[in-house]
């Protein structure tokens, strides 16, 4: 041991020198092998190292089996909630135009809308030239013959000159001849200052011609009927003869307007039918008046009347004729001149002579018509009344034992003509 060092210096191990220096004997024999320490506690991980290069792809596999396509449909899910909407988009470039499409059907016509208002009268147009005349047409076939016209007398033509006297024939006893007759005077015009007209034998409307606004109008009642023959015995005891009807009324009028006219002609009145035994005369029936109506006037010839009946027994040896027609005249300004004549009576009809009354005439138009006229063998008939306006004659009364009593004959139907 060394110097300075203690014993218990060793054992206890206090100094490093001691155990160097004094404590350190001779090397004994190995010892047996300790047991194995605990493991220390592992170290912390060092750094990675770098990454190695990649290997080689490996072949392909074989393709596995397919599987089942899709599996059971599941329950639907519950919906969820909607979400927000989305900003618009851009707007897109238009589309080529598309084919035209078929034609729809035709919709059914919609109700008609009320008449608009009358729009005023538009200014009458300057008369156009006259157009060439056209080729003559080919002749028609002959129509159907006319009433007869109404004869309308032309202006007196002028007297013509005298003639030159004959030479005075010599002092014997020889006359001179006779000087030669002036020429005939040429015929007056028909229808002086009118270029046209128009004729109603029936009712109508007379429309206005262009460029016209004077018209002289003529017009004639429709005439009456007259009464029958009787065959009973009149107080005087014998068979009173009928009686004639009334002749229309007659109106001549110069009218100006530029507006249509309503024409409404008259009708004539029907004779008495005949009677039965111990009857006396019966009526003939009134005509109907012609009237022509424009705005603002009114034309009426009146009718003539019916023969009235004598048919109360004991009956009277004279039946009063129809009354002639009564003319009426409305004016409130177009009615520039006017004639107006009443139609004339029938005449009556007596137990004193071997004729019924004549009817009565209507002036410038038809002429009443003849009473029937007793013979020993027979009756004649009355003829019925001259067309315009004439009134119808009387029948016979009974040619005592033999012969029966005769009906009344009609009146003529009125006429209007308008010149211009």
């Amino acid at each position: 041991m060394y110097q300075g060092c203690r014993k218990n210096d060793c054992m206890e191990n206090r100094k490093n020198d001691c155990r160097k220096k004094c404590c350190i004997g001779a090397t004994g024999p190995i010892g047996p092998t300790g047991l194995a320490g605990l493991n220390g506690s592992t170290g912390i991980n060092g750094a990675s190292g770098a990454t190695g290069l990649s290997g080689n792809r490996g072949a392909t596999g074989p393709t596995g089996a397919m599987g089942v396509t899709e599996g059971p449909m599941g329950s639907t899910g519950p919906v969820g909630f909607r979400g927000s909407t989305g900003p618009t988009g851009s707007t897109g470039s238009y589309g080529e135009t598309g084919p035209t499409g078929l034609v729809g059907p035709t919709g059914s016509n919609g109700l008609n809308g009320n008449a608009g208002p009358t729009g005023p009268t538009g200014l009458t147009g300057s008369i156009g030239l006259s157009g060439n005349i056209g080729p003559t047409g080919l002749t028609g076939s002959t129509g159907p013959t006319g009433l007869t016209g109404i004869a309308l007398s032309g202006h007196t033509g002028p007297t013509g000159s005298t003639g030159s006297t004959g030479p005075t024939g010599s002092s014997s006893t020889n006359i001179g001849a006779t000087g030669v007759t002036g020429p005939t005077g040429s015929i007056g015009s028909r229808l002086v200052g009118y270029r046209g007209y128009a004729v109603f034998t029936s009712s109508g409307t007379f429309n206005i011609p262009t460029g016209v606004s004077t018209f002289l109008i003529s017009l004639w009642g429709g005439g009456g009927g007259g009464s029958s023959g009787s065959e009973f015995a009149s107080t005087g005891g014998f068979y009173t003869n009928g009686a004639g009807g009334g002749g229309g009324g007659y109106i001549k009028a110069l009218v100006s307007t530029i507006y249509s006219m309503t024409i409404t002609v008259g009708s004539g009145g029907s004779g008495g039918p005949a009677p039965v035994e111990d009857e006396g005369n019966l009526a003939g029936l009134d005509g109907t008046s012609t009237v022509v109506a424009g705005t603002s006037f009114q034309l009426s010839a009146g009718f003539g009347g019916g023969a009235p009946a004598n048919n109360t027994i004991p009956i009277s040896p004279t039946t009063l004729g129809g009354s002639g027609g009564v003319c009426l005249i409305v004016n409130n300004g177009p009615v520039i001149s006017s004639l107006a004549i009443n139609g004339q009576p029938g005449q009556v009809g007596t137990d004193s002579t071997l004729n019924g009354g004549n009817g009565g005439s209507s002036s410038f138009g038809g002429q009443g018509g003849a009473g029937g006229v007793q013979t020993n063998a027979d009756n004649d008939p009355a003829t019925n009344g001259e067309s315009p306006g004439g009134g119808g004659a009387g029948g016979l009364g009974k040619l005592i034992n033999f012969i029966d009593a005769s009906t009344g004959s009609s009146g003529a139907p009125g006429l209007v003509i308008i010149q211009y």
